[in-house]
């Protein structure tokens, strides 16, 4: 049995991957875990239909970003839910939230959206129609797929986008705007150094669970 990481994004994908190598490689010469791809909200599923056998009876623990809902959580936070919700017409889904020795998880619920949530207008939205505290796009999703087929998840996220900034995508570009920030230089290079920051921490707490 190993550990199986489930990275929604190319972009985290190719950070995590590469830190890995950098600072952890005999985890991956070990065959301790495996780092898989699972492409972003709905492609998540197709994925998982395809891969199921490979799943079964092994640790999957989902990871990568989340953006912040709430003034109580901040860039870097690690957050893992305890409930998922999405739209009005889904169940929630409770799970049991990740719990890993030395390292402060704040416990929370994730709202699944299938859209990237760009705005503090929806954040502010969301947050009073159904109490969520961060927002991402797979997370309901992975884990409808995995009740269905009686398997158990994990996950861990950290926090990439804080409540008041703006996150917005274009072609293949992300911007991260902080506060009044207009520049879409440095917005882009915000969004580069705080993804490359939050995947040094992911990779830190893969560490820490394959120990």
């Amino acid at each position: 049995m190993k550990y199986i990481f489930l990275i929604p994004s190319h972009i985290e994908y190719s950070y995590i991957y590469y830190l890995i190598n950098k600072y952890y490689p005999s985890l991956l010469l070990s065959n301790k875990i495996e780092i898989v791809l699972t492409g972003c909200g709905l492609k998540a599923i197709n994925f998982l239909e395809k891969n199921i056998n490979i799943l079964n009876k092994n640790k999957i623990i989902l990871t990568g970003t989340a953006g912040s809902l709430t003034n109580s959580l901040y860039f870097g936070n690690a957050i893992s839910p305890d409930k998922l919700i999405t739209d009005k017409y889904n169940e929630p889904i409770t799970l049991s939230p990740l719990k890993i020795f030395n390292h402060s998880i704040k416990k929370v619920t994730i709202y699944t959206s299938k859209s990237l949530i760009s705005s503090i207008e929806k954040k502010q939205y969301i947050n009073n129609l159904y109490s969520a505290h961060a927002v991402d796009m797979e997370s309901y999703y992975i884990a409808k797929e995995f009740i269905k087929y009686n398997l158990n998840l994990k996950i861990i996220k950290i926090i990439l986008d804080e409540y008041n900034d703006t996150l917005i995508k274009r072609k293949n570009n992300y911007f991260l705007f902080s506060s009044n920030e207009k520049d879409f230089i440095k917005a882009k290079e915000l969004f580069s150094m705080r993804l490359m920051e939050a995947c040094k921490i992911i990779v830190s707490i893969i560490n820490l669970i394959c120990k």
